[in-house]
């Protein structure tokens, strides 16, 4: 009996210790990277899904309210997202009003061909800067920009 249940013991720990390895991947869709002027938003894919946004959302927001000192560009790097819901949408342009409310601007970067057909349908590329990729990005940035 007690083989059992040491054997029970040992499924739980293994089985809560691969939850807690996953819950750590999945926990947070998004990471940040600051220079003096520049706060840059790494979204993880592949999807921009309702859940991922609400967590972008409640993360990167107030990041980009409290950054410190001139942050005189947002950059939400893409290039890790294929799928963009409604929601997802959404979170881009909250992102961008938090941005503009500090006077900085928004910079798409990275997007691939499909999410930037969805981004041009929508006509929502008019109200970014867009980027293609991180070369192009400090070119502009090298140039002034």
């Amino acid at each position: 009996m007690r083989d059992d249940a040491s054997i029970t013991s040992n499924q739980r720990r293994t089985h809560s210790a691969t939850l807690r390895a996953h819950a750590d991947e999945t926990a947070e869709p998004v990471s940040f990277e600051r220079t003096p002027s520049t706060l840059v938003i790494r979204l993880r894919g592949p999807v921009l899904g309702q859940h991922e946004a609400l967590e972008v959302t409640r993360l990167a927001g107030p990041a980009v309210e409290v950054a410190p000192g001139d942050l005189r560009r947002v950059v939400i790097d893409l290039s890790e997202v294929s799928g963009i819901s409604s929601l997802g949408l959404g979170t881009c342009l909250d992102l961008r009003r938090r941005a503009d409310a500090r006077g900085a601007e928004t910079i798409l970067l990275g997007m691939s061909p499909s999410l930037r057909q969805v981004f041009d349908t929508m006509r929502l590329d008019r109200m970014f800067s867009i980027e293609p990729s991180v070369e192009s990005l400090f070119r502009r940035l090298a140039a002034g920009g």
